[in-house]
């Protein structure tokens, strides 16, 4: 018959050897904190690839409603174009032809933008577009009619705030109308 010690069990099994059954040896012991540190080192850089993807979306976007409404402000302004326009370049640069131009432009931004009013182009994403936003109607060199500019200065109002990601200090956007 065995002596019984203080580490044996009624079935002969040690305890530590059954302890070790239960659970992996190492578990809980020298892995304490390994998952705060995981998230520490990841993430930043689950962080800023969200915001980069938020960031360039929000730049996207923008630029993309920017070109639908100088397109369709130049769409809206061809009723204005009279028949001599369309004949002769010439007529095209005419002052009124640009300021419709401008106009129906102008509107087209007031319908997209939040806020807006007559006196006002409004806001897209929170940055006020009278300040940010030049529109100005050349008169095209290659025989067009006009050329259609909307530049935004992103740089002096950004959506949101950069930090270190390289963004574009300008949205240029450039519409041609062609009779």
């Amino acid at each position: 018959m065995s002596i019984p010690n203080r580490f044996s069990t009624p079935h002969g099994r040690r305890a530590a050897d059954r302890e070790h059954v239960l659970r992996p040896p190492l578990a809980g012991r020298w892995q304490t904190g390994s998952a705060g540190i995981e998230f520490v080192l990841v993430f930043p850089l689950f962080f800023m690839i969200f915001y980069a993807i938020t960031n360039y979306g929000l730049i996207f976007t923008a630029a993309q409603l920017m070109q639908y409404a100088a397109e369709e402000g130049l769409r809206r302004s061809i009723d204005y174009v009279d028949e001599e326009c369309l004949f002769s370049a010439a007529s095209c640069s005419s002052d009124e032809v640009r300021q419709e131009v401008l106009n129906e432009t102008r509107a087209v931004i007031g319908n997209v933008a939040q806020g807006s009013n007559a006196g006002s182009l409004g806001t897209l994403f929170g940055q006020s577009l009278d300040d940010a936003l030049t529109i100005t109607a050349s008169e095209d060199s290659s025989g067009g009619c006009c050329v259609l500019s909307l530049v935004y200065n992103y740089a002096d109002f950004p959506f949101v705030p950069p930090l270190v990601l390289p963004v574009p200090a300008q949205l240029n956007i450039t519409a041609n109308l062609s009779l």
